[in-house]
């Protein structure tokens, strides 16, 4: 790499300072302005699939990697998978919260709506999740979660509303909010295996890159870690705090390594 163009400008707005690029790094290229969502505190919401894979993922392995392979998981109110090995790439889920996107905070919400709406009618096991549910849409009979559910202004993010509420009901020692969570993990696992195995990396080094606080909770991560250890035993597993974090600090390293240049 021509250490002078490691950011090539490719397009100047006349009118103002504006400019398109491209950023260079040895881990590959990203075009500016970039958009970072970043996943945490399940504020990964009102992006589509595409918005994600194209900018979250193209970040987030470059933020815990040195090689060009590994996977990403993106974990909040939606859910997608990405994996790279050197000119391979495979992506899973992402594709929105009707038709994919399973063990995400939308999807863990809904069963955790699902099962409350069935401990009430005496359709299914009774669960402490009836009573949490009440408690957080403020309503006096389950079935009045209707209104809530369907409001006009309703969104997916209404739904992911409700899933910190299976690990209140877990740490209770609750069954079903128990199973929900296992069931999540379960999801990612899938997602994870599904990337690995279409690039090529079972039974090579590389690392896994965990982003947001769905796929980071305290009863879904460990239970992923365990059997992806398991299938995977050379990954190497990392949470990513902040992704665009990373982003920049590559380009910060790449400079000062060949500031000469500039």
């Amino acid at each position: 790499m021509n250490n002078s163009n490691c950011f090539e400008v490719l397009h100047k707005d006349k009118y103002t300072s504006a400019r398109l690029g491209k950023l260079k790094t040895y881990h590959g290229e990203i075009t500016t302005p970039v958009f970072m969502p970043v996943g945490t505190q399940a504020s990964v919401k009102t992006l589509s699939p595409q918005d994600l894979k194209d900018n979250d993922v193209e970040i987030i392995l470059p933020s815990v990697t040195e090689k060009n392979k590994g996977i990403a998981v993106i974990g909040g109110t939606g859910c997608n998978f990405y994996g790279m090995n050197k000119n391979k790439e495979a992506y899973a889920s992402g594709l929105n919260c009707f038709i994919s996107d399973e063990g995400s905070g939308f999807d863990i919400g809904l069963k955790v709506l699902r099962a409350a709406v069935r401990s009430f009618d005496g359709r299914g096991q009774k669960t402490i999740l009836e009573s949490l549910v009440k408690e957080k849409a403020n309503i006096k009979n389950i079935r009045d979660l209707v209104d809530v559910v369907y409001a006009k202004d309703f969104e997916k993010t209404t739904i992911a509303w409700f899933a910190p509420l299976a690990e209140k009901a877990a740490d209770k020692g609750d069954k079903i909010a128990k199973q929900i969570l296992i069931s999540a993990a379960g999801e990612y696992i899938l997602g994870i295996k599904a990337v690995a195995n279409k690039v090529g990396l079972k039974d090579k080094e590389f690392v896994i890159a965990f982003v947001g606080s769905t796929v980071n909770s305290k009863y879904i991560f460990p239970n992923i870690k365990d059997k992806i250890k398991k299938l995977f035993p050379k990954a190497i597993l990392k949470k990513v705090e902040n992704p665009a974090f990373g982003a920049a600090k590559l380009a910060m390293n790449y400079y000062i390594k060949n500031r000469e240049g500039f």
